[in-house]
């Protein structure tokens, strides 16, 4: 069952960005479900492909690995879903439903609300099968996430806000605000909980984690 910020639900939390065991185990034990680990080059999260593989083996139970790609040849997802198998792949450019599908296994799609030529009820997304959610980001298509500019929640058609992830511009300061307004089943976060880009600060992770739960008990009252 898909949680939400509803009366009595949880909102799950995707920590992005990682880049160490040691903020992995923080993450684990802060209770966030989502490791998201960066193989999109020439970003600052960006990580190695054998450094991403020490890192997806380090996730624990129940949080789940997910490795971020953006418009990757074919060659490499098989090689990240064949060799490291993490719990999901995150498509964060233009990939079709072909290529996400291709291999049937779980995967978060990126939407990007601001991108040219999207009609206002996101229809292309209902082709995508094996989707565990689509992940609406700030970003414009393509774009490499991470840049903490702000969502615009208003682009969100209602219809597809229940099961959502969001993210962009979420800090520990804002996270409460956009749990209130679109009531999705999970907020994601990498800009947001660092010290600089591609380090995470641990006040921060722990911060940002006691506002989503803030949030979650004040819609619960």
């Amino acid at each position: 069952m898909q949680a939400s910020s509803l009366p009595g639900k949880t909102t799950e939390i995707k920590f992005c960005g990682l880049r160490s065991a040691e903020d992995i185990a923080l993450a684990a034990e802060l209770g966030v479900g989502y490791a998201g680990l960066n193989h999109i080059p020439k970003t600052p999260r960006y990580l190695e492909f054998d450094a991403l593989a020490e890192l997806v083996r380090a996730v624990p139970e129940p949080m789940k690995s997910v490795v971020l790609l953006q418009d990757a040849e074919i060659t490499l997802l098989e090689r990240i879903v064949l060799e490291l198998k993490p719990d999901l792949v995150q498509f964060h450019g233009s990939e079709s439903w072909r290529v996400c599908d291709y291999f049937e296994v779980p995967f978060i799609k990126a939407v990007h609300p601001l991108a040219a030529g999207v009609d206002s009820r996101f229809s292309y997304l209902d082709y995508y099968g094996n989707v565990e959610a689509f992940l609406w980001d700030a970003t414009l298509e393509g774009g490499q996430g991470g840049s903490g500019q702000t969502l615009d929640y208003s682009r969100i058609p209602e219809q597809r806000r229940s099961g959502a992830f969001i993210a962009g511009g979420l800090t520990p300061e804002t996270v409460a605000d956009a749990i209130h307004r679109v009531k999705p089943r999970a907020v994601d976060v990498s800009s947001g909980i660092e010290e600089q880009p591609g380090v995470k600060s641990p006040e921060r992770m722990r911060a940002f984690v006691e506002a989503v739960r803030s949030a979650d008990a004040a819609a619960g009252a």
